[in-house]
């Protein structure tokens, strides 16, 4: 509140101004009716006007985390900018003395600002560009995807829980035939069979064939 006095004091202007908070001790936003803590970092600048707290937590999102890289051979942190995602020979997931050279496959990617659907088409790109090696799906969803489950919620619009679950289960699935589109005949008949597991449907649909 500001207080304005004239120079004969016989009047005054009064300003209120909404108050503002900027250090709350805990913050949660709301998406698709499921609630999530937003980190004091991540946390927008909030405006009180009465009773009302305003925040537009459309366009705000959890920070990401992701976890270091236990060895060469699993997928994780590697520096600020970017997330080690190593391939390996076939059949050798995880075994660090089967992690390919840089000159065939680079190890690393950049660490993203969002995890939305583009982001798991680069992801699943990487993966297409090397088809004879593998990749391991254990380490990448323990330190890349479950530490940010609700960033992916809400940057992927994902609206069903069960959705969201088969996602951190066999994400692995979703990025193998993310490029994926069968013949026409199998498509014709999805709906009966069920969805192929790819970037149209997996998000979307919750019976999928695979």
């Amino acid at each position: 509140m500001i207080i304005i006095f004239g120079n004969n004091s016989h009047f005054c202007f009064l300003i209120c101004l909404p108050k503002q908070i900027t250090k709350p001790e805990s913050v949660f936003g709301i998406h698709e009716n499921h609630f999530y803590e937003i980190p004091k970092t991540d946390t927008p600048l909030l405006t009180k006007i009465g009773k009302h707290t305003i925040m537009d937590t459309t366009t705000t999102l959890p920070k990401i985390i992701i976890n270091e890289s236990e060895h060469m051979g699993s997928c994780g942190k590697l520096s600020k900018a970017y997330f080690h995602f190593p391939m390996f020979l076939m059949g050798a997931c995880g075994n660090e003395n089967a992690v390919i050279s840089y000159g065939r496959a680079n190890p690393k990617m950049k660490i993203p600002k969002k995890m939305d659907k583009e982001w798991f088409g680069k992801v699943a790109l990487h993966i297409k560009k090397h088809p004879f090696y593998d990749w391991d799906w254990s380490s990448f969803r323990k330190n890349i995807l479950l530490p940010n489950k609700e960033h992916i919620r809400i940057a992927c619009e994902i609206k069903d829980e069960e959705i969201l679950e088969r996602l951190m289960e066999d994400g692995y699935v979703f990025l193998n035939n993310y490029y994926n589109f069968p013949d026409k005949e199998w498509f014709a008949d999805g709906e009966d069979i069920g969805f192929p597991p790819n970037q149209k449907y997996f998000l979307t649909e919750k019976k999928l064939e695979y």
